[in-house]
């Protein structure tokens, strides 16, 4: 193994203390040096950094930001914070009418752990941004499976009580369920997929709230289930999953105000 020269720095084999460095000359030369961004703030605008932090996870905010050497996590917490949730709150958010257009989302978990359905609508006043209209989640109690006849009698009622223009679904999870809520007439259902739209539509949701472009009025649940989320990063354009951090946490209404709000914001309400 090599080892370091207490009086030249440079690294020699003790086997062959003789031996050239090949490097030697590179060494002696390089100068390393760290140009963080916070320096530069005087040709950018002051806060820039902080601004740009926000946007970024803790290991890549070192690398780009701190110019330090670091190896980025694939996985880190969805929201950097749960306090950029909090701040996207609306105490004087109108409530929706039975005329408001809707998108409904459903969610259920591979062991029929839990089950999510929540419904979101353009923002009353800024239409280009959305609001949470609607949130339920349906956990086992006493070791019992969750009663689906039940869940989907309540998405029924739901859709037929309020302007759900689309529910979109799991087809791997929910397939049936859609099949009985067409045959039923009870909404138009949107197979969702799993694969490039989950990735966009997961990124997508991170980025309405760190914008603050989705309003809500403090639905527990949904925090707690935003909370327990982790993001994964996909290979590409960076893009993202929202995944459990822990497989006892649930995260099914945090999956559903992804598809929602994906969908809402593609159709023309």
């Amino acid at each position: 193994p090599l080892v370091i020269d207490p009086d030249t720095g440079l690294s020699i084999d003790p086997r062959n203390p003789e031996q050239q460095d090949p490097f030697e000359a590179f060494k002696r030369d390089v100068r390393l040096l760290k140009l963080r961004t916070e320096d530069n703030e005087v040709n950018t605008f002051a806060g820039f950094a902080a601004k740009r932090r926000q946007s970024l996870t803790e290991d890549e905010a070192r690398i780009l930001l701190e110019a330090e050497w670091e190896d980025p996590a694939d996985t880190a917490r969805f929201l950097e914070s749960i306090i950029l949730w909090d701040q996207c709150k609306e105490d004087d958010l109108a409530s929706s009418s039975r005329f408001t257009p809707m998108v409904a989302a459903a969610d259920a978990g591979v062991s029929n752990d839990c089950f999510g359905f929540l419904a979101v609508s353009r923002h009353p006043k800024h239409k280009q941004n959305l609001a949470v209209r609607h949130t339920k989640v349906w956990v086992p109690k006493g070791g019992r499976k969750l009663e689906f006849q039940e869940i989907e009698d309540y998405i029924y009622d739901f859709c037929k009580a309020n302007s759900v223009v689309e529910l979109c679904y799991d087809p791997f999870q929910l397939h049936f369920m859609q099949q009985r809520l067409t045959a039923r007439r009870a909404v138009y259902c949107h197979e969702f997929s799993q694969g490039s739209d989950r990735l966009e539509a997961d990124k997508g949701l991170l980025d309405l709230i760190r914008a603050r472009r989705i309003a809500h009025s403090g639905e527990q649940d949904l925090r707690a289930h935003l909370d327990n989320a982790n993001r994964k990063l996909a290979a590409e354009e960076k893009k993202l999953r929202i995944v459990k951090r822990m497989p006892s946490q649930k995260i099914d209404l945090a999956v559903c105000l992804s598809m929602a709000a994906y969908r809402c914001l593609a159709l023309n309400l």
